[in-house]
């Protein structure tokens, strides 16, 4: 009796061990686009980090801007302005290095001769859920800022909604390997 018990104990133990699959949470250095401590390329994913009118991002994009800025009034920088500008469009956002380090700078997109009013981004992670946010105003100029370390988590995306000084909004999303 002993045995048996030992026995169905075993099988028991054995058939409720499986693997379940979990959901991957980090990106994979070939999903990225990969650029040095200068910016310079290193690899590339082709529509990470591209540049789109506001009216045609695509769902995920939205979903995430849905669960709305906290501290920013993301719909604020819409009101009254031309959403479907195609000015930008197709340009490249840069966020460099990637994967980061302490120190990671962006450049909303420095070949683009253009004027931007404000530049608003949101983190999420791999499956949307929003984990920071932050805003600059203001800026009349090529946007490069210094993003703050106190931002960075392990992968995420960034989302960007630009607006620029003739009142055109733009949208874009990268992924990005953080350092937590």
């Amino acid at each position: 009796m002993k045995q048996l018990i030992f026995i169905l104990l075993i099988i028991f133990l054995v058939c409720s061990c499986t693997k379940h699959k979990l959901k991957k949470y980090h990106f994979d250095i070939d999903e990225i686009t990969q650029r040095d401590y200068l910016g310079n390329l290193i690899g590339e994913d082709k529509g990470d980090w591209t540049i789109v009118s506001y009216d045609n991002m695509d769902d995920f994009g939205k979903n995430v801007l849905d669960q709305r800025f906290d501290s920013i009034d993301y719909k604020h920088l819409l009101t009254g302005f031309k959403t479907n500008d195609t000015k930008l469009v197709g340009k490249k956002i840069i966020i460099y290095p990637n994967p980061m380090s302490n120190t990671v700078i962006g450049h909303t997109c420095p070949t683009c001769n253009t004027s931007y009013h404000s530049v608003a981004y949101l983190m999420s992670d791999k499956f949307g859920k929003k984990i920071g946010e932050r805003a600059f105003f203001n800026l009349y100029g090529n946007s490069t800022t210094e993003l703050p370390a106190a931002l960075m988590k392990r992968d995420f995306y960034m989302h960007f909604i630009i607006r620029t000084s003739d009142s055109s909004i733009y949208y874009a999303r990268g992924k990005v390997i953080g350092i937590e």
